[in-house]
């Protein structure tokens, strides 16, 4: 049962470290856009594809693990 145990903290520290990783590389992207580009419906859908991005990765790091 410890083993199981361990196993599974292990597995959610990765995917925490991951999700945390990810949300700290898209933050400088975001801001360099912001600086960049007016605010326009398409600064909006850019911004919007990049969360179903950040989601996405979310998401199939939990159903498929990390390597």
């Amino acid at each position: 049962m410890q083993l199981q145990q361990e196993a599974a903290a292990y597995t959610q520290g990765k995917q925490t470290q991951f999700n945390e990783a990810l949300s700290e590389h898209l933050k400088p992207l975001i801001m360099y856009l912001d600086d960049n580009l007016h605010d326009s419906k398409e600064l909006q859908d850019i911004k919007y594809h990049l969360l179903m991005a950040k989601l996405l990765c979310r998401h199939s790091s939990e159903v498929h693990g990390i390597k």
